[in-house]
This record gives C-alpha cells, structure tokens and sequence, in this order.
C-alpha cells in the first residue's frame, strides 16, 4: 500500500512541477508580469511576477498537493474510499497546475485565449466525473458529503451520495451549456449551481435525518 501511495504522490508532484519546465524555456521572452487572476468577465485583474508564476507557484502546488495526499491516505476509513474520486482528487492540482499555468503564460504573450469560458467547463467536468462516482463512495472522513446525519448513518449517506451524484451531473451538463450559449454569465452560473447543490443536498440529508429520528 505504501508503494502505491508514494507512486500516486510521486507522479502528482511530478505533474505539478512539469509546466515549470515550460516555463524555464521561454522564461527570458516573458514580460515582468503575469497574469494570475481573471474576473467574471474574463479580464485581468491580478498580475504576479515570473519568477512568482513560473516556480513559487509551482512550489505552492506541490506543497497543497503533498497535504492532499497525506490527508486522504490517512482517513481512518481508507478503505471506504472509491478510487475514482480518490485519484480525481489526488490529481485535481496537478491537472490544474498542467492547465492553468500554461494558460497564463500564453495569455502573457498575447495568445488570445477566453478564460471564462475554459475554467467553468474545467469545472463542470469535474462536476460531472464527481457525481458519476458519489453513490459508490462508502462512509469515511476525508470524501463526499461530509455531515453529522450522514457520517452516523450508513442508509442516510447512501441516499444522500445518490441525490448528490445526480445534482452534480445535473449541475455540471447546465454549466457547459449555460457557459457556451451565456459565456459572460459562465462564473455565475458555475457559483449559483455549486450554491444550490450544496444547499439542496444538505436539506435533503437533514430531512431524512429528522423523519427517522421521528419514527
């Protein structure tokens, strides 16, 4: 086991510390700053160094991930864990870091590429591959609708994972479609689904909570 943990830990840090090698190869054409955050509408609006973006960034990556992976290979309930979303979520930075750096490097240098509409669909996907796997995740404390109800009672975090994994389908399908046809609109849309998928989920498990503590 420990094998397959470092190889997991090993390949993602890898991915996380791979556009830095990009990076290293065009580092002297690249202007002083670059950008870093982007509004709702796509816009700039935060810039951070080179030297930031092309290896402290990384750094940051690397670490968050390595806190990732410790974190979820030490749940008490591991072996609850579905691998799927175990392996989406060990690789959610690095496929970030493979993603979005490189998005902003070529933005710095007057690509032109529409970052309002790559992140909410980055997104969606990950919504939808989420809740593909939710109803097979088992009880544990590191993965999916962590709650009181849910955690004390198997049949209550079955029902809700089932619910959970529908709305996140649901929710990542309108995101793509909404995004593409109201791409101004796409943050949003991505917020308000997560919002009312969070809220809905959370009703739903408290709901089944109270009728079997009435019963």
């Amino acid at each position: 086991m420990n094998k397959k943990i470092n190889k997991s830990l090993i390949l993602s840090s890898i991915l996380c510390l791979l556009p830095m090698i990009f990076c290293m190869f065009i580092y002297n054409k690249l202007p002083d700053k670059i950008p870093i955050h982007f509004n709702i509408n796509g816009s700039i609006d935060s810039y951070g160094s080179k030297l930031f973006v092309c290896i402290i960034l990384h750094l940051i990556l690397c670490i968050l991930n390595l806190i990732t992976n410790i974190g979820i290979n030490n749940d008490p309930n591991k072996k609850n864990h579905n691998k799927i979303i175990k392996n989406l979520i060990c690789f959610l930075l690095p496929i970030m870091s493979l993603i979005f750096i490189p998005t902003s490097i070529l933005i710095s240098l007057g690509i032109r590429l529409n970052i309002s509409l790559i992140a909410p669909i980055f997104v969606s996907i990950i919504f939808i591959l989420i809740g593909n796997y939710l109803p097979k995740c088992r009880q544990n404390y590191t993965m999916g609708i962590r709650l009181p109800w849910t955690l004390n009672d198997e049949k209550n975090w079955k029902k809700t994972h089932r619910l959970a994994g529908l709305l996140f389908v649901i929710s990542g399908i309108l995101t793509i479609i909404m995004t593409i046809v109201f791409n101004p609109l796409s943050y949003y849309i991505l917020i308000t689904s997560l919002i009312l998928t969070s809220i809905v989920t959370a009703l739903y498990s408290f709901i089944i909570y109270k009728k079997q503590k009435n019963t």
